[in-house]
């Protein structure tokens, strides 16, 4: 009896060393070797943190944190509540909850370069674009959604959550169904 258990460890040990040293290999060691990295120069010689330093009195560094902080915050802000609002809604639906649960979870499957190109589309800064063409006829003139500066951040929030909202209904929506 002991044999076999000892048999049935060394199998089950056996099969971990695989994803184990896939980790170690794939993960751990170029995160610590990036991180050792990061105190050296080009020459490989040891200069402390100084490239931190360089790094946090830059200004372009600091906006960038700035705008990656602003789209976790909004994204996560309003795609929540605007998923579980839908998801409501949608289990409200008496028929049809299937069509629906397509048309939401299809922009998660499209690629992120393909929704680039539908919002480059949709917020074309001229008539042209659909928002505008709306916009225009209740007589608001032609925003540059991503070329104005003040409207970019809220023009790529809404594009992330457009793509992602949808794998957050059918999260609700699943749970709702189970109440």
């Amino acid at each position: 009896m002991k044999k076999n258990k000892l048999k049935n460890y060394i199998s089950w040990y056996t099969l971990l060393i695989i994803p184990i040293l896939g980790t170690f290999i794939f993960n751990i060691y170029p995160l610590v070797n990036t991180f050792t990295d990061s105190f050296q120069n080009m020459k490989n010689i040891f200069i402390g943190t100084v490239n931190y330093d360089i790094m946090f009195q830059d200004a372009e560094f600091r906006q960038s944190i700035i705008n990656t902080l602003y789209m976790a915050v909004l994204g996560v802000g309003f795609n929540i509540p605007i998923a579980f609002v839908i998801a409501n809604m949608l289990n409200s639906i008496p028929k049809s909850k299937n069509i629906f649960k397509v048309v939401f979870l299809l922009p998660m499957i499209m690629s992120m370069v393909t929704v680039a190109i539908l919002f480059k589309y949709i917020f074309m800064p001229d008539e042209d674009g659909i928002a505008n063409y709306f916009l225009s006829l209740v007589g608001i003139r032609p925003k540059g959604f991503f070329n104005d500066p003040d409207m970019a951040r809220e023009s790529f929030v809404t594009m992330a959550i457009w793509k992602s909202v949808g794998y957050n209904i059918i999260m609700f929506f699943a749970g709702l169904q189970t109440v």
